[in-house]
């Protein structure tokens, strides 16, 4: 077990009603309200091994409006791999993600602002697209750090 624990130490914890099972293999402290990000977390730490959450779940934790809610958990693996669990769409890359692509919004593993807008590119209108775009870097988040922009964006000064 990840954490040290034998087998039969976490099914006492589950029997005694500590734990409840989220995924498999993967325990919360009972009593704990169910989250979006619970869930979020639950489906990473059930895949073991790099991913990432992406698309339409990314567009919920950003708080990206116009984008609907998932019918499923959308997460990015490294090409090759394949994600079989329930209620999870497993999306393998098939091109880099860079540093600047990968952080963490309320303890969660994602694809940054400017990654999940690429990712929803063929999803969103192109006045959607645009208008995402252009209030993502009002707020300043710099041009440079954004791997996933065209190459002449990432150029551009900073503040500019």
């Amino acid at each position: 077990m990840a954490i040290g624990l034998s087998r039969r130490q976490v099914e006492d914890r589950v029997r005694r009603g500590h734990w409840v099972g989220v995924r498999r293999g993967v325990y919360a402290v009972a009593g704990m309200p169910p989250s979006r990000e619970q869930a979020l977390l639950a489906v990473l730490l059930a895949i073991d091994g790099p991913a990432v959450v992406s698309h339409e779940s990314a567009a919920r934790l950003w708080d990206i409006k116009g984008v609907a809610e998932p019918e499923c958990i959308t997460v990015t693996v490294d090409l090759g791999r394949v994600v079989r669990l329930e209620g999870v769409l497993g999306r393998r890359r098939s091109g880099t993600l860079f540093d600047e692509d990968l952080v963490v919004v309320r303890g969660v593993p994602v694809t940054s602002h400017a990654r999940t807008l690429i990712d929803l590119s063929s999803s969103l209108s192109p006045s959607q697209l645009a208008a995402r775009w252009t209030r993502l870097f009002a707020r300043g988040s710099g041009w440079r750090r954004c791997a996933g922009a065209p190459a002449a964006w990432r150029r551009r000064p900073a503040g500019g």
